[in-house]
């Protein structure tokens, strides 16, 4: 059988990219289940209440997780996880603006500008092997995919959420929950393949670890 367990380094590197390709699918399954359940079972809308922004929120410290267990276990690789560590608990302190704006609006940049210049100081304080670090990151299988999911967050969630597009191709009918399935939905399946990619990095560097 094709999957069964082979020895030959060829077989063994179409198995294992056929591997990632089905996990992925399962990852953005599950993202679509979560959309479907706010909409059809809470009926809520995709608010900020709703399960899909909890789950974004969710994938989010699954990435900070991923990338601070690797700061622990890899003292090279630490001042750059740590920067990582920063960019995204930034991000997870921007979902997370509806609990915070209760403070008052926009009180979110007070908490992010302070995690992100705490994780500059932390890095470049023990810079030591940040350059090479950084180098193989970008280098490896999972930035591609990670790269691909802030593109799709940071960029076309935002561009297929813009309500001038959606005013005017529903022309007098804007409903604005299909706006924001839109651009929650393609944010979700960003932030699945983010975490996707982010935890791929945390087995890598395990692995890494056992073998020494």
């Amino acid at each position: 059988m094709f999957f069964t367990y082979s020895t030959h380094p060829d077989i063994k590197k179409i198995q294992k990219g056929l591997l990632q390709f089905f996990i992925q699918c399962i990852v953005a399954a599950i993202a679509y289940l979560v959309i479907r359940t706010d909409i059809i079972v809470l009926k809520n809308g995709l608010s900020e209440n709703s399960l899909t922004e909890y789950y974004q929120q969710f994938l989010l410290l699954v990435v900070i997780i991923s990338f601070t267990y690797i700061a622990v276990v890899n003292k090279q690789a630490r001042a750059f996880a740590t920067l990582i560590i920063g960019f995204f608990s930034c991000m997870f302190i921007r979902e997370s603006d509806g609990v915070l704006d209760k403070v008052y609006h926009g009180f979110w940049l007070v908490p992010a500008l302070i995690v992100a210049f705490t994780c500059l100081f932390l890095a470049f304080k023990n810079r030591k092997g940040l350059l090479s670090t950084s180098a193989r990151f970008f280098d490896s299988r999972y930035f591609y995919t990670l790269s691909c999911a802030l593109v799709i967050i940071l960029v076309f969630s935002r561009l297929a959420g813009m309500n001038y597009l959606w005013q005017t191709l529903l022309d007098g009918h804007y409903i604005r929950t299909i706006k924001n399935l839109a651009e929650e939905g393609t944010e979700l399946l960003g932030y699945s393949l983010l975490a996707y990619s982010a935890l791929g990095f945390g087995i890598e560097v395990h692995r890494l670890k056992m073998s020494e």
